[in-house]
């Protein structure tokens, strides 16, 4: 599976992320995701750019929605905010660090004392 990460300037600010093409069944061909927009009150960083993540299991799809979005700026995963305010899978998975867990709203989760041998506060 290929993800990337990317940064770009909020929708008000300049054009609107482009969503992918579709196949015959009109279902995506590539998982699109806004992973933190930089207006939303609850972001954890306020840098003025919004961060998109994006996977498929063929990397020229990737290629061709870069090229038809060129307000994207590909950036590493060391380059996001954080912690970033929505991480959900698969992207988690390929972090170089523990991601903080939380609830339904969004707060962090504590860590358990009486399970001593799971840590519930990180994923």
């Amino acid at each position: 599976m290929e993800i990337r990460y990317y940064k770009v300037l909020p929708e008000h600010l300049g054009p609107a992320v482009q969503p992918p093409d579709s196949d015959e069944e009109g279902n995506p061909l590539i998982t699109v995701v806004c992973l933190e927009r930089t207006e939303d009150p609850d972001a954890n960083n306020h840098t003025g750019y919004d961060y998109w993540g994006a996977y498929t299991e063929e990397s020229s799809l990737l290629d061709d929605w870069e090229e038809s979005n060129s307000i994207l700026v590909r950036i590493s995963y060391t380059e996001l905010p954080d912690p970033v305010t929505s991480f959900p899978y698969p992207f988690y998975e390929t972090s170089h660090s523990p991601i903080r867990a939380r609830d339904d709203q969004g707060r962090y989760i504590a860590d358990d004392p009486a399970t001593p041998d799971v840590n519930e506060a990180w994923i």
